[in-house]
Parts: structure tokens; C-alpha cells; sequence
């Protein structure tokens, strides 16, 4: 297929993670045709996805994190539920979302994101706390509709069809820092995270000692509610300062 024929361009996103070639690998083997593009190191969040809006040339663009390996047949899922949100919703859809698999939390959890570019770049992203929330509440207004999860103009696919895995457990310091961030979006809106909240608990039940990744993800999930909700979007390229004694040999 011609480069101006293909719709989509995958973008991954990435800070230096140790699954960035994995998750490359998956981009390449694709059923979808799909151009792929590496937005490396920019920080904050918001600005690696406003780039990836501001340089996309394509009807579409998927958002693939370093830590996300994409089933061969998930960006073809995401444009086929794209088109079903376009009749479902009598409107065009602006942006769908599938479910992963989280290694650590042995669950579905969300979200691997194809966007409309031209919807998208309507709103943006912005340089606030949890750029990707306030990005969707300014997309979306709500409501539902038999098949599918709708709420304004994106679509979310059923948890039960996993489109790949997110994977978090290759460092505790890594671990550390995602749950960080789910600490603080916890403490931000916490009816949209009580599923964390709830793996944590779990965490603490089955394993106190203090060397599991349990502890190290349950560690930083306490330091994200201590902490104060910052002002702007985060560098996930920089950890929050109680992550030192971690990399710094600490008992994790």
C-alpha cells in the first residue's frame, strides 16, 4: 500500500523504558497497514501527545506507550470499533479506547487510545494534572447505548477483549513510579480508581515483606495519596523524589 493511502499512524512513545524494542517489535508486525513513529523523550505527557497530534499526517493515530505490547490484531480492533462507534453513536467518534492486560495487577486495564486526528486537535492536549483525564472530560459529554460503553465521542471497547499487555514489573523502581502516578490520580478522582485501591489492599494482604513487588507498588501508591497534586502535567522521564533511596540501592 502507498504511504498516502495508509490512514493510521502508530506512534510510540518513550523515555528509554526497557520494553521499548518489545514494544516496537509488536508495532511492526501489525495485520493493520500503519505508519510508525517514535516520539522520544519529550516531557511533560502533554506535550509528547500534543506533538503527536501536531505532527500526524494521517486520519488517525494510535497512542502506544513504551510499556504497551500490542497484540498483531489490536490497531486493525481499534479502527473496526471506530467505524461501529461512527453508526452507534450517529456522530463521529473521536477516539477509542482498548483494554490491556496489567502484568502486576492480573487484570484489564485501560488504555490503549486510537484517535480522529481532526476531533482531537480540536481539543488537545494541555499542560494540567492528568492530561489524559482532562482531555477526555473535554471531548465527552455521557451516555450509553446497548453494544458498547459511549460516553460523548469516544468509544470503549469491552474489557473482555484484550488488545495486549501493559507490562510494569521490569524494575521495582519502575513499579514504584507507575503506582506513584495511580496514588495521585486516586487522590485526584477517586470513584475512576477504586480499582486500584483495590489491588492494593490485595497486595497487602497476600504479601507484607518488605522485598515483593507488591511493596514496591504498594509503597508508591501511598506516597501518590500523601502527596500534593501538582500544578502542571508530570515528567515521567524525571521520578518523584521519594523514589531515590529505590535507586539508590535501597531494599527493593
Amino acid at each position: 500500500m502507498k504511504k498516502d493511502q495508509i490512514r493510521t499512524t502508530a506512534f510510540l512513545l518513550t523515555c528509554g523504558e526497557p520494553t521499548t524494542e518489545k514494544a516496537l517489535d509488536c508495532l511492526m508486525t501489525q495485520s493493520a497497514n500503519i505508519l510508525i513513529k517514535t516520539i522520544r523523550n519529550v516531557a511533560p505527557a502533554s506535550a509528547a501527545l500534543q506533538q503527536m497530534l501536531d505532527e500526524c499526517e494521517t486520519e488517525f493515530c494510535v497512542q502506544v506507550d513504551a510499556d504497551m505490547l500490542l497484540n498483531p490484531d489490536a490497531i486493525s480492533r481499534l479502527g473496526s470499533a471506530m467505524q461501529c462507534g461512527d453508526v452507534s453513536n450517529q456522530s463521529t467518534t473521536a477516539m477509542v479506547c482498548g483494554c490491556l492486560w496489567g502484568d502486576f495487577e492480573r487484570r484489564p486495564i485501560g488504555h490503549v487510545k486510537l484517535f480522529r486526528v481532526s476531533e482531537a486537535k480540536k481539543v488537545g492536549f494541555r499542560d494540567v494534572p492528568f492530561c489524559d483525564m482532562d482531555f477526555a472530560d473535554r471531548i465527552d459529554d455521557r451516555h450509553q447505548d446497548g453494544i458498547h460503553k459511549i460516553i460523548g465521542k469516544t468509544l470503549y471497547i469491552n474489557s473482555e477483549a484484550i488488545l495486549g499487555q501493559h507490562v510494569s514489573m521490569t524494575t521495582p523502581s519502575a513499579l514504584y513510579r507507575r503506582w506513584y502516578d495511580l496514588g495521585q490520580r486516586y487522590q485526584y478522582r477517586p470513584t475512576s480508581f477504586k480499582w486500584a485501591m483495590e489491588v492494593i489492599a490485595s497486595c497487602m494482604a497476600e504479601s507484607p515483606d518488605l522485598g515483593s513487588w507488591d511493596m514496591a507498588a504498594s509503597m508508591g501508591f501511598a506516597a501518590g495519596l500523601a502527596s500534593d497534586i501538582p500544578s502542571h502535567e508530570k515528567s515521567y522521564n524525571k521520578p518523584p523524589g521519594s523514589l531515590c533511596w529505590l535507586e539508590k540501592g535501597g531494599v527493593l
